[in-house]
């Protein structure tokens, strides 16, 4: 759920996208890349529309200062089989040791679309997300 101290401006992903079926249930999970191009299900298929969920997610890296998600729609198990629907940038993280919960990514999908904000893992705090590019490096 949304923390009441603040409300971020969603990011529209897809309007009016083929996920919501014409029964007002998802007609394909939509979900995000894992270690190894997995995909993992975050609002499953036949979940009912409107559907929101929250993920957490912690830093990697010393003095990381962003976080990237790669969000797809589909039904199959490996990345390359679904349909990207393109690579996020979380930023705004304030730099520290690698480990904690810093991002609140919340997922929703309702007949209008599909939507993304963040907040910092406390909630006091919006955090910018815009669409980028994959990330680069080892």
């Amino acid at each position: 759920r949304m923390p009441r101290a603040v409300r971020p401006e969603p990011y529209i992903v897809e309007s009016a996208s083929p996920i919501v079926g014409r029964d007002g249930r998802l007609a394909e999970a939509l979900g995000i890349e894992t270690t190894g191009g997995r995909f993992m299900p975050v609002l499953p298929r036949g979940a009912e529309v409107p559907a929101t969920r929250m993920l957490t997610f912690a830093t990697a890296s010393e003095g990381q200062t962003e976080i990237r998600l790669h969000l797809l729609r589909g039904v199959a198990d490996g990345v390359a089989a679904n349909h990207s629907l393109g690579w996020f940038r979380v930023g705004g993280l304030e730099p520290g040791p690698p480990g904690p919960s810093r991002v609140a990514v919340f997922f929703r999908v309702t007949s209008d679309g599909i939507a993304l904000a963040a907040v910092d893992a406390d909630g006091s705090r919006v955090l910018p997300l815009e669409a980028s590019g994959p990330p680069v490096g080892p």
